[in-house]
């Protein structure tokens, strides 16, 4: 029998009811279930057990609550309309009662397994896993919250969920949806009988958080719901005008995992630490869940005014010391704590802060800590550490606790509280993310600064603004750095300068198939099998040039099933046109025709598509002529006139201008063992953007042939570069000089990783000799970086 009734006071009515019955009787209310069993001996009925029943008036079957799983969530909303959101909340906080507090209760019993991988309706699918315990349920509707998660929301209201609960800083569901701006959560959890005025801890309500940061979308949904507009009244900018000091701790360029800590003494005005200290005073106490021999109190400074005071404090700190300006600092992140120690004697063993992330994606670097009390007598210091251990050699520095005083450390740095002699002590303490650090190095006037994990160089050598680079400040370089980058360039050329042979004589070819050793056409053959795919590849010779780029040749190569070619196949595809072009005929056909002209007969000799054969004029004209016999290597005009032509069809294809300003986004780069050294380091640049000039975005890379490129061939490529105005760097990738082929192999490797660009821009920025001071600078950071790490290793050891 099943009695459905009005209220739950009538289940002592249906009780005596069900004592004139025999058997078993279930009686179900608003909300509740109770199951009876009624023995025929006429003993009073007992309750065996009580469930929840999420349904109205009319107790759904069986089959139709499975149903409810896969309803809309419009369904479940109208089966409430008839409660009030009184009685909506009782019924979610009845049923939520009913799960253990932390403790899962035993697992059920195993039964068979659906398919692993079955679609499911967006309500089924977020019914799953809703939390076996009150704790793990919170946590759940917490983030549905913070989400604007409505199926999910909905599910757990089914489910039974407290929709006051409040996590360690007071945050209710309704505030955390209205500080992530989940405007529709805002709106739903108000339907379901949500406190929208509950403040969270400091006094902060919802409303007054989504008003301070800005999201409308919330605060409108807040104020339809029928919430209270009254902001909290309190301000950074309180009292006198602080005068700062500074002091570094540990110096930016230790090897110690605190490099960077330093102090800020009076920075903050006393009125508004005395706000604090209200603040403080107006907090719960949270439970101890760990071995702590201090009180903690959460407060999340939503309204971020506790933010802006420290960003004002670093402001002034850095007008008036500039060594303060190596630390550009981000806005504090808002979970904050406050540590009291009341009794005497507490303090903290070794140990590592974590690293918090807020709702953003931003991860903290440093922790600050505010004194808020002062213990001169002597205990309760702060110490940083060498490494993990409590004893006189690992400690670094003690900071003694000072009203107002603030102290920023990293993460990495472990660190200690010794026990307190003078209570009580008060502190606050939270995590703030650095952009931007500086490693100065004292011999070679240049520094590094890191900008979210990327080291970017700034030259600060008297009287040097840096070549193309306007002297500004620290922060004007930062605002420069460009915050995308592309790994690899737009366009790449390989010229590989074989000038010491002619390609033709005047009888025909001097290159021949059955010997590729004369003019060295196998090294021309290698040096084209390395080289990036899609480079456009020049081979020169003094008289002639080969060029191959664009698709046809693998296009070509996949049709002939030659997808890999040898060194011996490559001179092959090269021959004819070799041919073609010292008799005077076409040498460069299309695919297609190509395709066409060896179906019709494919034993005919006939030009590979994609490579082309450039012969100047002047070539043409020396070949008529009988050679001096003063001249120890072939004349340069042909070279010059064939690199002319193609540098300038190059820059003419890619320059760009900006507002009347030339762009010269084409770069030479020239493999000389005289050059500066190459050191590819990260994917980005490590200097700063020089102004009004774009970084390269095509590059042409010279290296020599099999006997390198003489001096006088040298000469001539730099003064074509000089005429076109395009830059040409002097580059050596080791100190031994190697093979054309192996150079391009290891070239492109580093392409391929996206490293070669960014180290070409930085020598191009910087000129040879800054570069070179760069490329120091950076492997004594990478080395002293080195030593953090194994040091932070040990420290965990």
């Amino acid at each position: 029998v099943i009695l459905t009734l009005q209220d739950a006071r009538h289940a002592e009515t249906a009780i005596r009811f069900g004592s004139a019955l025999n058997g078993a009787l279930e009686i179900g209310a608003i909300g509740q279930a109770l199951k009876l069993t009624v023995s025929d001996d006429g003993r009073e009925p007992q309750v065996s057990s009580l469930t929840r029943l999420v349904a109205t008036k009319d107790v759904p079957a069986a089959d139709e609550r499975s149903s409810c799983a896969v309803d809309e969530e419009q369904t479940l909303m109208k089966r409430w309309e008839a409660w009030p959101p009184s009685t909506r909340r009782e019924a979610m906080l009845e049923q939520f009662l009913t799960l253990p507090e932390v403790e899962a209760p035993e697992a059920a019993p195993k039964v068979s397994k659906a398919p692993r991988f079955q679609a499911q309706h967006p309500r089924e699918a977020a019914s799953a896993h809703l939390g076996a315990t009150q704790q793990e349920r919170t946590a759940e509707l917490h983030k549905a919250a913070a989400a604007g998660d409505r199926f999910r929301l909905l599910a757990l209201f089914e489910a039974g969920v407290d929709v006051d609960a409040v996590n360690e800083y007071g945050q209710s569901p309704v505030f955390l949806a209205a500080y992530h701006d989940a405007a529709e959560a805002v709106s739903l959890l108000a339907w379901a009988g949500a406190d929208i005025d509950r403040p969270a801890n400091g006094g902060s309500s919802a409303w007054a958080c989504a008003a301070a940061i800005g999201h409308e979308g919330a605060a409108r949904a807040l104020v339809e719901a029928g919430a209270r507009t009254v902001p909290v009244q309190r301000s950074a900018f309180v009292g006198s005008e602080p005068d700062p000091s500074f002091h570094w701790l540990i110096p930016l360029d230790s090897d110690a995992a605190g490099a960077g800590s330093c102090i800020l003494d009076d920075a903050l005005a006393e009125d508004f630490l005395c706000q604090v200290d209200h603040l403080f005073e107006s907090l719960p106490v949270a439970a101890r869940t760990k071995s702590c021999s201090s009180d903690r109190s959460y407060y999340c400074d939503s309204e971020g005014w506790i933010q802006e005071a420290f960003k004002s404090a670093f402001l002034a700190a850095q007008e008036k010391h500039r060594a303060l300006v190596d630390l550009e600092l981000e806005v504090t992140m808002p979970h904050m704590r406050f540590l009291h120690y009341a009794d005497v004697g507490g303090g903290l063993p070794p140990h590592l802060d974590l690293v918090r992330t807020d709702e953003k994606g931003r991860r903290s670097t440093h922790t600050f800590i505010l004194y808020l009390s002062d213990c001169s007598g002597g205990g309760g210091e702060t110490v940083l550490l060498h490494h993990m251990e409590d004893n006189a050699e690992a400690v670094l520095v003690a900071v003694e606790p000072r009203r107002g005083r603030l102290l920023l450390f990293p993460h990495l740095c472990p660190h200690l509280a010794r026990p307190t002699v003078v209570v009580p002590k008060l502190l606050l303490r939270g995590e703030i993310p650095v952009v931007a650090s500086r490693l100065q190095s004292a011999t070679s006037g240049v520094e590094l600064l890191r900008w979210r994990g990327l080291f970017v160089y700034e030259c600060i050598e008297a009287g040097n603004n840096g070549g193309n680079m306007e002297a500004c400040s620290p922060c004007e370089q930062l605002r420069l750095l460009p915050m995308t980058w592309r790994k690899q360039f737009t366009h790449q050329e390989i010229w590989v300068m074989n000038t010491a042979y002619c390609l033709y004589a005047s009888d025909g070819p001097q290159v021949a198939l059955e010997a590729t050793f004369r003019g060295r056409l196998d090294e021309m053959a290698k040096c084209l099998a390395v080289s990036p795919a899609d480079a456009a590849v020049r081979l020169f010779w003094a008289d002639a040039v080969i060029s191959v780029e664009g698709d046809d040749l693998s296009t070509w190569m996949r049709f002939l099933t030659k997808r890999a070619p040898s060194e011996q196949q490559t001179c092959q595809f090269l021959w004819p046109n070799i041919v073609a072009a010292g008799e005077g005929r076409r040498a460069c056909r299309g695919v297609e025709e190509a395709i066409e002209s060896w179906t019709a007969d494919a034993e005919a000799e006939q030009p590979t598509p994609g490579i082309d054969v450039w012969k100047p004029k002047i070539a043409e004209e020396l070949l008529q002529r009988e050679l001096e016999e003063s001249w120890f290597e072939w004349p340069r005009q042909p070279t010059a006139e064939s690199a002319h032509h193609f540098l300038k069809k190059l820059q003419m294809r890619w320059s760009r201008d900006t507002n009347g300003e030339s762009r010269p986004s084409v770069v030479g780069m020239l493999l000389d063992i005289d050059g500066a050294t190459l050191k590819p380091y990260c994917a980005s640049p490590l200097s700063p953007p020089a102004r009004h000039v774009s970084d390269p975005e095509v590059c042409v890379t010279i290296l020599g042939g099999p006997k390198g490129i003489s001096p006088g061939f040298k000469a001539c490529l730099q003064d074509v570069f000089g005429t076109l105005a395009v830059p040409l760097l002097k580059v050596r990738l080791g100190p031994e000089e190697e093979m054309a082929h192996a150079c391009l192999a290891y070239l492109r490797l580093q392409d391929d990783a996206g490293l070669l660009k960014a180290a070409v821009t930085d020598l191009l920025r910087l000129g040879p000799s800054r570069y070179a001071s760069l490329v120091a600078s950076s492997e004594r950071a990478l080395y002293s970086l080195a030593r953090r790490l194994h040091l932070v290793q040990k420290a965990f050891e």
